[in-house]
């Protein structure tokens, strides 16, 4: 997969199913359609950013292909001080090819252009490849919630502080991020 053909930008109620689908295949206890919309549809709601395959067209006459959406990263916006993380995920079989990286990208970019400086988010300590990713970008571990998850499995609460114009150089590079 080539990262120039992923459209990475703000979802809309038009991507509900898909985003519920991602939700589907990656998390134990997903968002169901009805929920994904009540945060979008609320002033103090999630946000989501998607990552969007770009489809290659046949040529100028032909129909615009559907789109598919391969990732994606809900978040609150908390200004002034924070955003806080809620599901950050990419579907299974384009993990490890830089889409994660994309995503964490723009929810960065997103918070340098708001000016807060301070990424809040709770992962699982089974989930290495999150933790990894969280740690290129700086995220360190602050504290944990026990039986976070279903009772079972402890929550490692990550933070990222600090200025936004202070992150620069902290993340890795598109091709490598989800490694």
């Amino acid at each position: 997969m080539e990262l120039e053909r992923i459209i990475i930008r703000d979802a809309s109620e038009d991507d509900i199913e898909q985003l519920s689908n991602i939700e589907m295949l990656c998390f134990s206890m997903p968002w169901s359609p009805k929920e994904i919309k009540e945060q979008m549809e609320s002033s103090s709601g999630a946000r989501f950013i998607v990552a969007e395959l770009e489809a290659a067209s046949e040529g100028a006459a032909a129909e615009a292909p559907p789109k598919k959406l391969i990732g994606s990263v809900s978040a609150w916006y908390l200004p002034p001080w924070e955003i806080q993380i809620g599901n950050f995920a990419v579907l299974p079989e384009y993990r490890r090819q830089g889409v994660a990286g994309l995503l964490m990208d723009a929810l960065l970019a997103k918070a340098e252009e708001l000016g807060i400086p301070d990424i809040s988010l709770e992962v699982r300590p089974s989930n290495a490849p999150a933790l990894a990713l969280y740690a290129k970008y700086g995220f360190l571990e602050e504290g944990r919630r026990r039986g976070y998850y279903q009772g079972k499995e402890d929550a490692i609460i990550m933070w990222r502080r600090g200025p936004a114009k202070e992150w620069k150089g902290l993340g890795a590079s598109a091709q490598d991020t989800d490694r």
